[in-house]
């Protein structure tokens, strides 16, 4: 693949795999190529996008025997079919408590879609500096999928989550806004379209006429949250068949599938929060930059944080 091995460790101490049902996990430290050779191997310059790339390529490869689940430089992806007390002890994630970290996505229960068996489904689900957890299940999956494997994005992990996380992180690459993203996903129902200013109803159309962006779409119950780099969207089924729940203050900002999940993880941090749902099928982004959380609003695209 073009990378050098800096260094080769176990990524958990033997004991666990005594104790566990456990694959082996090992952690590599590694070098890309130089722009030049990653032009001539991939024909890309960017290196976090040959990163991808290759590693997307690997895990399709080996998808029956091994798998790549992190492999961003900033951002670090804990697996186990375990739970959560499991999980922290396994990779004794307390090591990392003094440190400051911008986000965290948790995901508490296996995947109930396939997903290869037990180690190749649970999430967060990362692809570089891409991460993405999902609660519900999507009806557009197959149609998600057909999308990305036309821009040689391909699925690696096999479950209907992933293909969403990769349709966001391409959207926001792609400079699209946060209200055109959620049009792409989340469609308009046709008294919805009726209201519609007439520009705001011109672009709308211009986006659903792409047969790519048309596949895009997110059907059946669903509640999905995306990181990509320093930028975190959220959004629900058009349905509300799944629940969302976002609690902000002036430091954090919580987002969930669940309520409960985003009350109780504010009182463990000793946080008062305002509550609200978003309503069906909207979209919610926040930017978390030099230890400051902002909201964005529905205009903002990528290139305004450049």
């Amino acid at each position: 693949m073009g990378l050098r091995i800096l260094e080769k460790r176990d990524m958990v101490q033997r004991k666990y795999y005594y104790e566990y049902d456990l694959p082996v996990i090992m952690h590599y430290s590694i070098v890309p190529p130089s722009p030049e050779e990653m032009m001539y191997r991939e024909r890309i310059s960017i290196e976090a996008e040959y990163i991808a790339k290759v590693v997307s390529r690997f895990n399709r490869k080996y998808i029956d025997d091994a798998r790549i689940f992190s492999s961003s430089r900033s951002n670090g992806t804990f697996l186990t079919a375990f739970e959560l007390e499991d999980t922290i002890e396994i990779y004794n994630i307390h090591q990392f408590e003094d440190q400051y970290y911008d986000a965290c996505l948790i995901h508490l229960r296996w995947p109930t879609s396939q997903g290869r068996g037990l180690w190749w489904g649970p999430q967060p689900i990362s692809l570089g500096e891409m991460a993405g957890v999902h609660n519900g299940h999507l009806s557009s999956d197959m149609s998600n999928a057909r999308a990305l494997e036309q821009l040689d994005i391909m699925l690696t992990a096999g479950t209907d989550s992933e293909a969403i996380f990769l349709s966001v992180e391409y959207l926001l690459n792609q400079g699209y806004s946060l209200e055109e993203i959620e049009w792409v996903l989340c469609r308009k129902f046709p008294q919805e379209l009726a209201s519609m200013a007439p520009e705001k109803l011109e672009k709308y159309n211009e986006l659903m006429s792409d047969p790519l962006l048309f596949r895009m779409k997110m059907s059946g119950p669903a509640t999905a949250i995306t990181m990509v780099e320093d930028v975190i969207v959220g959004f629900t089924d058009r349905d509300h068949l799944r629940s969302f729940s976002v609690g902000v203050n002036d430091k954090i900002a919580l987002l969930g599938s669940e309520q409960r999940a985003v009350i109780s993880a504010a009182y463990f941090m000793h946080e008062e929060l305002n509550m609200y749902d978003p309503e069906a099928g909207k979209i919610v982004g926040f930017s978390v930059k030099d230890k400051k959380v902002t909201k964005l609003d529905y205009g903002w695209k990528k290139d305004d944080s450049k």
